[in-house]
């Protein structure tokens, strides 16, 4: 394909490689400096945002989120002016097809290398049980770090290993800590025999076959837990108090919904 002499630079080909690996179109094209400044730039940026935890701000995602769109872009249109330009490209020695193969590889290769920071994580809400606070599809990103230095508040919402299968997370909302009586009458709760009051518009509530439970002392280093669609909820109604050694993450914000307009909702 590409050995030597001179051969015309394709632009569909320059645009496929730009797609497969921003820089890559740049290497097709003879430029080498840019082929290795743009996905190392956009490495550097991820890392940065990543590892100083700037991605707990959805506004430092948003910004990456654009700023990555922008460098995707510029690497198609920009190989393929490049391409346009090259009528008569004098081949380069890395212009090699095994070279092409091998520079994505590197490139991911050395993003994983590369310093990070494994506290920040997706997740994607599985069921409609925390709706309408959070719905069936919404992903956000959770802090793994936050409860290992800090205790859970009432109506927190948390997210934790399930007490019947350790390898599921559930994400719910504390609402009755360690020592606590806890009971539930026509659906109404009460701790330690006073109406607790919810002041939030996005629960739904049920006005029939009310799950009800009767009073119950949370256990020491455990919390109560239950969804905010409370007809349609499995929460500690079910399996009793979680323990808080089971709570893994604080949930920080939706960075994507089904729902444009439910994008960047703050849960904290």
């Amino acid at each position: 394909m590409d050995n030597t002499g001179t051969k015309k630079r394709s632009k569909i080909l320059s645009l496929l490689l730009s797609i497969l690996t921003p820089g890559l179109g740049h290497l097709y094209n003879g430029k080498f400096i840019w082929a290795v400044a743009i996905p190392v730039i956009f490495i550097i940026i991820y890392d940065i945002i990543y590892y100083f935890s700037l991605i707990k701000s959805f506004t430092f995602f948003l910004i990456f989120v654009l700023f990555a769109i922008y460098v995707y872009i510029f690497s198609i249109v920009h190989s393929i002016v490049l391409a346009k330009r090259n009528s008569n490209y004098q081949l380069k020695s890395y212009n090699r097809v095994y070279i092409y193969l091998i520079w994505p590889i590197l490139y991911f290769g050395i993003g994983q290398l590369l310093p990070g920071n494994n506290s920040i994580r997706p997740f994607n809400i599985p069921t409609n049980s925390m709706e309408n606070t959070l719905k069936a599809g919404d992903m956000i990103f959770m802090d793994m770090d936050y409860y290992k230095s800090a205790d859970v508040k009432r109506n927190a919402i948390v997210i934790f290993s399930s007490p019947e299968s350790p390898h599921k997370l559930m994400i719910k909302r504390a609402i009755a800590l360690e020592g606590e009586k806890i009971s539930i009458v026509n659906g109404k709760i009460f701790i330690n025999g006073k109406e607790y009051r919810e002041n939030n518009p996005d629960i739904i509530y049920e006005n029939k076959n009310f799950a009800d439970l009767h009073e119950t002392v949370i256990p020491e280093d455990h919390i109560f837990v239950i969804g905010d669609n409370r007809p349609n909820s499995l929460d500690s109604r079910n399996f009793g108090s979680v323990p808080e050694e089971n709570v893994k993450g604080k949930p920080l914000y939706i960075y994507f919904s089904n729902s444009f307009d439910r994008i960047g909702i703050n849960l904290q």
